[in-house]
């Protein structure tokens, strides 16, 4: 037995470096995710863009940073009263929805998008879809595993408090 502790002692030990790196890079992600929610917050759309760019850019493919990025997009656009955005929220949502069909917010936004656009039907039907899949989405935030609950940093401050909430709406 205690020849395994020293073994696992060891592995743990040479995996530090490993994990400090994983959590500086998540660190890193959260910050900029964080940004996103707070400019989106304040309606500073193009910046909540950049800010939820530069997520992508360190965690390709994060849905978090998609769904922040074409929110971002579906307000700017609306706010500009200008479709030139439309393909970029098309492949934003679509991969969201591609990975995770039952994703509430990425149907919730899809349907406004499409609503605006003009196509009735088709925003209609996303809003349908996500309204009976957002109570049980509800119940995953409380998950123990919830990244934001981690955060207990978050409840501290007022920005913070919008973080989470804007995350959990």
């Amino acid at each position: 037995m205690r020849r395994f502790e020293e073994e696992l002692l060891f592995a743990l030990d040479a995996a530090v470096p490993v994990f400090r790196e994983v959590e500086d890079e998540w660190a890193r992600l959260c910050a900029q995710r964080d940004r996103a929610y707070l400019q989106v917050s304040a309606r500073q759309l193009d910046d909540a863009a950049q800010s939820a760019r530069t997520a992508l850019e360190l965690a390709p493919g994060d849905r978090e940073a998609s769904l922040l990025l074409a929110l971002a997009l579906v307000e700017s656009e609306t706010a500009a009263g200008s479709p030139e955005r439309g393909p970029e929220v098309a492949r934003l949502l679509d991969g969201v929805l591609h990975d995770a069909p039952d994703c509430a917010p990425a149907l919730l936004l899809r349907g406004v998008w499409r609503w605006r656009r003009g196509a009735r039907a088709g925003g209609r039907s996303d809003l349908e879809l996500a309204m009976p899949r957002y109570p049980v989405q509800a119940e995953e935030l409380k998950d123990e595993l919830d990244p934001y609950s981690k955060r207990d940093y978050l409840r501290k401050t007022r920005q913070g408090g919008r973080v989470t909430g804007i995350y959990r709406t």
